[in-house]
């Protein structure tokens, strides 16, 4: 699934909130986000692998 880093700046923007607030409730960093709304960084580059390192 390909995130639409424009929709999330429009909402944001929207909604009046600034990177650093939005990036300390989903618990990323403001850069990694701004990566995100200006569409270097992508949905894949997120995830986490769902099983601990051993």
């Amino acid at each position: 699934m390909k995130v639409d880093g424009s929709r999330i700046r429009e909402l944001r923007q929207k909604s009046g909130r600034t990177l650093q607030v939005l990036s300390e409730d989903a618990a990323i960093s403001p850069s990694f986000l701004s990566q995100v709304e200006r569409g270097s960084r992508s949905r894949r580059s997120t995830r986490r692998s769902a099983s601990p390192a051993h």
